[in-house]
């Protein structure tokens, strides 16, 4: 047995596949729920790179964090 790989993990937590507003603090200086959201999402890819159970890799999710960004997503 390969001892060297990460454990399995059962999946993202709840609050990372879907964004519900009333899961995440009010807005804290410059930083909306929304954009928190996608900050915890990009951790959790990051920590789990051969889950995409939330829609992509870190790669893409950085894209939409900068599309966010720019103003291009709601």
């Amino acid at each position: 047995m390969a001892m060297h790989r990460r454990p399995l993990v059962d999946g993202p937590p709840l609050e990372l596949v879907e964004f519900r507003p009333d899961d995440w603090l009010p807005a804290v200086g410059d930083v909306s729920p929304y954009e928190a959201w996608l900050k915890a999402r990009f951790e959790w890819a990051r920590d789990h790179p051969d889950d995409f159970s939330l829609g992509g890799d870190v790669l893409y999710m950085l894209r939409e964090r900068v599309s966010y960004r720019r103003g291009l997503l709601p």
